[in-house]
């Protein structure tokens, strides 16, 4: 105790998240997107990364808060709260075709806490009907060419892919560009591992890159 009120618990800025292939079915169905966020134990997960002073806070939104533009208000999908919600994603199975559930893989590296994060995600999702098969690989290709090759990915039928992303520096451009505009999609050591292609989404990172006043 005399020790650790000498020490500093920064908010690091790096986000550990599950991207969905948009273009790996039944993922190009947003209500099947939908029912895998509503279904994960936030909790779980957290825990699994070493519970929250070394697993980090749960993530509400894509902004981390040491980035401009973030809000602890935004929570579109109650995540806050850390805990599944299975009513909700029973739900959106129904308007996804999928009333009880479907198959699909996870991802992941074979290198930390990635293998047990994935298994939480995998025991939540089983909840709902959802049967999800681990494909835990090699750590040193994997954001090149395992899953940061959208062929690769549509090959081994990768719906659910464990990421994670820290800005080279510290902006709103900086850290969400690579991950969303459409435009950065490449071939391999591909960032935007979701695939999204989104004019509106591509347009507004356009009028933001253009945007000389930081708080707008």
């Amino acid at each position: 105790p005399d020790l650790k009120k000498n020490a500093d618990e920064p908010h690091t800025g790096f986000l550990r998240y599950f991207a969905i292939s948009q273009n790996v079915p039944p993922f190009d169905n947003v209500h099947c997107r939908l029912a895998v966020q509503y279904a994960a134990d936030k909790s779980a997960l957290q825990t699994a990364r070493g519970g929250a002073d070394a697993g980090g806070d749960i993530a509400t939104n894509m902004l981390p808060p040491n980035i401009l533009g973030h809000q602890d208000s935004l929570d579109p999908f109650n995540t806050k709260s850390g805990k599944p919600q299975i009513d909700k994603a029973k739900d959106e199975l129904k308007q996804c075709g999928h009333p009880d559930g479907f198959n699909t893989v996870i991802a992941a590296r074979n290198k930390g806490k990635e293998p047990k994060t994935a298994e939480a995600l995998q025991q939540a999702l089983g909840q709902v009907g959802i049967k999800a098969t681990l494909d835990v690989s090699d750590a040193s290709p994997y954001f090149r060419s395992t899953i940061g090759s959208p062929s690769n990915v549509a090959l081994k039928k990768y719906g659910i892919m464990t990421a994670g992303w820290g800005a080279d520096f510290p902006t709103p451009y900086g850290f969400l560009q690579v991950l969303v505009d459409g435009r950065a999609i490449k071939a391999s050591g591909n960032n935007n591992y979701s695939e999204i292609n989104d004019p509106e989404i591509n347009s507004l990172i356009d009028k933001a890159k253009a945007e000389p006043d930081a708080q707008k």
